[in-house]
């Protein structure tokens, strides 16, 4: 009995059971040890976990050949336009208007392929980053992501079907879009396995219209008002043809030399 005591004194009482005060010395200096190191090198901790968030990360690009075909359909329209259009104004017609017209259009184009170049879909357990051709960068994390509904749209020219990944908030509108014309279904169902969230997927093929019936929220404004978005395109396109009347009465005015 005396021995059992000296024991338990020695050892210390602990309602863990018999626990050596060197021990807890030692486990109260690694926990005050751990304090300070986050105390001071908490700068550190976080941009280690960052790195380590980044490297499981996984980076999606568009489809390569979008570029090689976008900029082909490109010379095969303005070659013979602009090529028609300076031999009827030159030497002594507005061509200067029609130079004014290929530098802003040329400038659009390039716009377009940086934006196409910086264009990309990160992903990791814990969030999604979208850069999109109209659009910066927007970052979602897994606490916003509601589900993610996966779909086979037919279209005219490609009535078996493209498939859409729409990952959507907890109230249902869209957060990130991945389109089959622009990215693989390999890449739709690797950001769904990625986020691990709830996944609605419709093995039918739908039209536009099935989808947005079912699925209020998804689509874009003017597939949402299709009669909005042609009255929208008609005004884009007399808009334009009156700022080429307007720049060639403005050159028509200018002195000839």
């Amino acid at each position: 009995m005396a021995y059992g005591a000296s024991l338990e004194s020695w050892l210390g009482a602990s309602p863990r059971g018999f626990e050596s005060p060197i021990l807890r010395s030692g486990v109260t200096r690694i926990v005050d040890l751990s304090g300070i190191c986050h105390r001071h090198w908490g700068n550190l901790w976080s941009a280690v976990a960052t790195v380590r968030r980044l490297t499981d990360s996984i980076r999606l690009r568009p489809h390569s050949y979008l570029l090689p075909r976008g900029l082909a359909a490109l010379a095969v329209f303005f070659v013979p336009v602009f090529g028609a259009l300076y031999y009827i104004t030159s030497p002594l017609g507005p061509w200067p208007a029609v130079l004014c017209t290929q530098i802003v259009a040329t400038l659009i184009v390039g716009l377009a392929i940086v934006r196409y170049l910086r264009a990309f879909v990160l992903v990791d357990p814990t969030s999604i980053s979208e850069r999109a051709f109209f659009r910066n960068l927007t970052t979602f994390t897994k606490d916003e992501i509601g589900s993610a509904v996966l779909v086979n749209t037919s279209y005219a020219a490609q009535p078996e079907g493209v498939p859409q990944l729409f990952v959507r908030g907890h109230d249902g509108k869209i957060l990130v879009r991945m389109r089959g014309r622009f990215w693989t279904r390999t890449d739709m169902d690797l950001v769904a396995a990625t986020l691990d969230v709830p996944l609605i997927a419709k093995a039918e093929i739908m039209s536009t219209k099935e989808i947005l019936h079912e699925f209020p929220d998804l689509g874009y404004w003017y597939e949402r008002r299709p009669i909005l978005g042609v009255l929208v395109f008609l005004a884009a396109i007399v808009a334009t043809g009156v700022a080429g009347i307007v720049m060639h009465e403005i050159v028509g005015t200018l002195p000839r030399p």
